[in-house]
């Protein structure tokens, strides 16, 4: 039973300010859309709406303030009344609605994204990690609450543009390419009927790059590494070391390596060729390693031991401010390594072997049949480019003590 009850024009600032009983509910009835009222209880305001069907009073809640405000109750009420009037049931339509929103309510875009996760990125995706950062840091974050049917083509642009605000233009085009895929995913299972990304364009346009680093650069570089210290700077040598991708080093573990032995082994699901990877490690990454110390499975660990390291953009800017060097990328580290070793006289097909590409030089069927993986070889390679690193850096490279390592 009501409280009690009064009449009034309702508007949104009205019913926000309709204070709660302390006890009960009221209602307060719309003088402008008659049966139409808003229902104050002890935690929510709901609108109801009173008319006759079939000769018989029927009460409905046909929505809860604000997530309805009364411009659209008014409409509903009329579009219900006028259903009823044409001998509709307006009570079974609501519970059919209602069952929609309960429907939509279990597929939020935080719901859906985790189903997708799981079920595809999971045991398709290599890099599956990557996909569920990117979605959950931008997606998610946005528009996680929303059911899934509900995003549309401006929610996705807008996602993009504040990507782009941020200053990370090649981001957004990586999410954009991830959220094309997760819709696609939604579409197939009839979660959608049409994707809102399937005609959104990338952001910016992306233009080939050839940026090799030069010597000055480097030393500059390796300089300003040397005092960001553990983890990123120790991180960022190797990566001018090794030539690796930045992500495989950033998720280096200590499983994974063997320093007496000097090698470091990238699982097939750890990489992005999809394919066991040995890296031969020189005299150089290995002082590296040895300096750090070993508290969690990863070697550069980030908020906590068991977290590894992914706040590259604020590091690289770091790095920009302190060396000078512009227009760069650290993706253009493993640029220059290749060319470096180039340069040196290493063959195309070792260098491919080096930074783990897919094979081209020794013809289509060398993934197939060829198992020799030139562990001697990339040895050589990277030994020769270490050389290389070290006769660059004055003073030199000073010899450090082992804290931990495996094996």
């Amino acid at each position: 039973m009501s409280s009690g009850s009064k009449s009034k024009r309702l508007t949104n600032l009205a019913i926000e300010r309709l204070r709660s009983p302390a006890s009960g509910r009221f209602e307060v009835w719309d003088t402008s859309e008659p049966g139409l009222g808003v229902r104050v209880g002890l935690r929510n305001k709901s609108f109801v709406l009173k008319l006759r069907y079939e000769g018989q009073q029927q009460w409905l809640t046909i929505g809860r303030f604000p997530a309805l405000g009364i411009a659209d109750a008014r409409k509903k009420a009329q579009a219900l009344k006028l259903l009823a009037e044409r001998g509709g049931d307006p009570r079974q339509q609501e519970r059919q609605a209602e069952k929609t929103r309960r429907r939509e309510r279990a597929n939020t875009v935080e719901t859906v994204v985790g189903e997708y996760i799981e079920r595809h990125a999971k045991p398709n995706q290599r890099t599956w990690q990557d996909t569920k950062r990117r979605l959950y840091r931008d997606l998610v974050r946005l528009y996680g609450d929303l059911p899934i049917k509900k995003v549309s083509r401006t929610d996705i642009n807008r996602m993009l543009d504040d990507v782009r605000d941020r200053g990370v233009g090649i981001g957004a085009n990586r999410l954009l390419a991830h959220t094309k895929r997760f819709f696609s995913w939604c579409q197939e299972r009839g979660l959608i009927d049409i994707s809102p990304a399937e005609s959104v364009r990338r952001p910016v346009k992306e233009v080939s790059r050839d940026r090799v680093l030069s010597d000055d650069e480097l030393i500059a570089i390796w300089e300003s590494a040397e005092d960001l210290g553990f983890p990123y700077g120790s991180a960022i040598k190797l990566l001018l070391l090794l030539g690796q991708r930045r992500d495989e080093v950033g998720r280096m573990r200590w499983e994974h390596l063997d320093l007496e032995a000097g090698n470091w082994t990238l699982p097939a699901e750890d990489n992005k060729s999809g394919r066991i990877h040995v890296v031969p490690l020189p005299n150089l990454s290995i002082d590296i390693l040895k300096n750090v110390e070993c508290v969690g499975s990863f070697v550069f660990w980030g908020v906590e031991p068991e977290t590894a390291i992914n706040g590259w953009g604020r590091v690289k800017a770091r790095l920009d401010a302190a060396t000078g060097v512009t227009d760069w990328r650290l993706h253009d580290l493993r640029r220059t390594v290749a060319s470096g070793l180039a340069r040196q006289g290493f063959e195309p097909f070792i260098v491919e072997r080096v930074l783990n590409h897919a094979t081209t030089a020794a013809g289509p069927l060398a993934k197939v049949y060829q198992r020799y993986d030139y562990d001697k070889e990339k040895r050589l390679a990277l030994d020769a480019w270490s050389r290389h690193v070290e006769s660059l850096l004055t003073p030199s490279t000073a010899n450090v003590l082992p804290m931990c390592h495996s094996k």
